[in-house]
């Protein structure tokens, strides 16, 4: 039978949410970009060189060569180096051509993440689910939708997925669900906007502006740190830098020091509350780069500076 657990939540304070997530159609391009620098920011990292020494060319692509408007929300690379974009299709580059591929009748893949077994796992508008790779090198999709109870299958938007050993977590707006190969388990959560999720140092960890910074394993959510100690920030992402617990938040870069956060560079917090904060990407040299809505990416190093 599947499991349901309701999240208990913090009051409620409508003057404490400073986090908005918007990102409107005419932005989805600077999202392509935005995914290409970082996987460049990654070969200069490992290099050890600049981007021209280390003899990476940057080329344009035309729509017209992929076959739609290249409007993209996530990216992925396999380890044979192929590229995989979620678009209303699962768009593949393998370095010489583009190919597409329907996820069942969803749209906006908003997600995506390889399994040790070589899956391709997909989230988009109300569906879950994975992709395999064919014997002739196309891919599959296979839909887990209609094994979800008929309570929690209308999931609308679905935003990440991480993959397990056995399965998969799932996120939605309010939803965190795990399905474990077999059958699922869900818990459902208060939000101010939405569940912000993603891969740390140490696992797979969401974030609920009420209710806490939770990681999330095969056996479910587990609170780590409880709401009051981001101070009215939301938390997108934790990890070590140094032996000190580091977050990033919508108020900035600081450390977690006696259960509340101390942010450690005044213009990075000033930047990130103007410019609103929508995602924190590590970079192989302890670096991270923090995406905004307004402003770009800045760039923040390991000495949190």
């Amino acid at each position: 039978m599947p499991a349901h657990t309701e999240i208990p939540v913090w009051p409620y304070d409508p003057s404490l949410i400073h986090f908005y997530f918007a990102v409107s159609l005419a932005r989805l391009r600077f999202l392509v970009f935005v995914c290409l620098f970082l996987l460049l920011m990654e070969i200069k990292a490992a290099t050890g060189q600049g981007l021209s020494s280390a003899g990476v060319l940057v080329s344009p692509i035309d729509p017209s060569q992929i076959g739609t408007n290249a409007s993209a929300w996530c990216a992925t690379q396999s380890e044979d180096g192929t590229l995989f974009f979620g678009e209303d299709k699962l768009l593949v580059y393998n370095g010489a051509a583009w190919s597409s591929y329907k996820m069942g009748d969803s749209y906006a893949i908003r997600s995506l993440d390889f399994g040790a077994d070589g899956r391709l796992w997909a989230v988009g508008v109300n569906e879950i689910g994975w992709f395999n790779e064919t014997p002739t090198g196309d891919w599959s999709y296979h839909s887990l939708r209609s094994k979800l109870p008929p309570s929690i299958r209308d999931l609308g938007d679905v935003w990440n997925v991480h993959a397990l050993a056995q399965g998969a977590i799932f996120v939605t707006q309010t939803k965190i669900i795990i399905w474990n190969g077999s059958e699922f388990k869900w818990w459902d959560h208060k939000v101010a906007r939405r569940l912000v999720a993603g891969r740390g140092d140490n696992g797979f960890y969401v974030a609920n502006y009420y209710s806490g910074f939770w990681k999330v394993s095969l056996d479910g959510p587990e609170l780590i740190y409880p709401a009051h100690a981001f101070a009215g920030s939301q938390a997108f992402w934790m990890g070590q830098r140094k032996g000190q617990t580091v977050f990033a938040t919508t108020g900035g870069v600081g450390i977690m020091e006696d259960g509340r956060l101390r942010y450690v560079d005044s213009q990075i917090s000033q930047y990130v509350r103007t410019n609103i904060l929508t995602s924190v990407q590590p970079l192989p040299d302890g670096s991270l780069a923090l995406g905004t809505l307004r402003g770009g990416i800045v760039i923040v190093d390991s000495d949190l500076h």
